[in-house]
């Protein structure tokens, strides 16, 4: 009878409602701890379908609810709530600062919050490389790749066919295109650049490239800038090489000196999106002012944007004895002074 009185004693605690009701509260504390962690986690982390370099501007005056809105919107960040209660714990009462803030890569709603209220736009300017011989709407799939969101493609287009930057470098121009004469280089925009303001640097480019000494050579010569952009373009994507350059603009200088047709097949990149090594004879009579089969002179514009050895080609050529010339798959070209000679180097050559 003792023995199990004291084995009773011994054995209480495990039915003591005191230490029962301990191990109930630690259940219940650490099930809200971990929810706490988890809604935690999930506020303050970046949120899925963030895209790549965006800008959001913070006008002067925005409340801090529509910055909020405005930043879940762009999917900078997941909780409003969150991001509130933080900037208003760093900030104070300015809250969040005006201007552009650049966001390159997802960050957590930490980050953000500190950056909104510390001002911190992070505009770093971004390296957009545009190669010689693009064309327009090539130019605009490299800036979209380049700037990403910020970028307005459909704005670029339409700016660049309408009659804002016409100058009279291009007053003669049939179509109001700016096609050939916004520069291929290397350029450096911030994020959020406008497209006016691209487009306006490519043209400034355009005009510091074309020297004096240039226009002057056009001048002398009888020609417009536009006719000689047009005729750079044709030996951008006719000759890779400097070399070979000069020696195809003379040929084709002089094919128009004398009424010949151009016969260039370069232009059919532009017309339809053929490779030159594609084209088809029915191609060749095609309806466009760009075939330079069917019309004889100038196509009515530039086909790409050419580089400035281009163009210097252009506006001085190499006089030779040759009528004709081809590319070959490799790249080299081959020249002949009479039509048999071409006939001869086609068999050779592109057979």
């Amino acid at each position: 009878m003792s023995l199990t009185f004291n084995n009773i004693l011994n054995n209480s605690d495990e039915y003591n409602p005191q230490k029962n009701s301990y191990k109930i509260i630690i259940i219940v504390l650490s099930v809200f701890l971990s929810l706490l962690f988890i809604t935690c986690l999930f506020a303050f982390s970046s949120p899925t379908g963030f895209g790549e370099n965006k800008v959001v501007v913070v006008k002067e005056g925005s409340s801090l609810e529509r910055v909020a809105t405005e930043l879940k919107e762009n999917k900078i960040i997941k909780s409003e709530f969150t991001f509130k209660i933080i900037v208003r714990l760093i900030g104070g009462q300015s809250g969040a600062k005006s201007g552009s803030y650049f966001f390159k890569e997802p960050q957590n709603v930490l980050t953000v919050a500190r950056r909104i209220a510390g001002a911190d736009f992070r505009l770093t300017p971004m390296r957009v490389t545009i190669p010689e011989g693009s064309t327009i709407i090539e130019m605009s799939e490299i800036l979209q790749i380049s700037l990403g969101d910020s970028f307005d493609k459909e704005e670029f287009l339409k700016l660049t066919k309408g009659q804002t930057f016409l100058d009279n470098d291009i007053s003669d121009n049939p179509f109001g295109s700016l096609e050939g004469f916004l520069f291929p280089d290397t350029y450096f925009f911030f994020p959020g650049i406008k497209n006016s303001e691209i487009i306006s640097e490519m043209r400034r480019n355009f005009d510091t490239k074309m020297s004096p000494e240039m226009r002057e050579e056009i001048v002398k010569r009888g020609l417009s800038i536009y006719d000689v952009i047009t005729m750079a373009s044709l030996i951008e994507e006719e000759a890779r090489l400097s070399d070979t350059r000069r020696l195809v603009s003379g040929i084709l200088w002089k094919r128009l000196s004398v009424g010949m047709a151009l016969q260039v097949d370069a232009v059919f990149p532009y017309i339809i999106g053929k490779n030159t090594f594609e084209v088809t004879l029915d191609d060749l009579k095609i309806d466009s002012p760009y075939n330079t089969y069917l019309y004889a002179g100038l196509p009515k514009g530039p086909i790409s944007n050419p580089g400035l050895d281009s163009i210097l080609s252009a506006v001085y050529p190499k006089d030779s004895d040759y009528w004709y010339y081809l590319s070959d798959k490799d790249g080299d070209m081959h020249y002949a002074k009479t039509f048999d000679e071409h006939k001869v180097n086609k068999e050779k050559y592109l057979r």
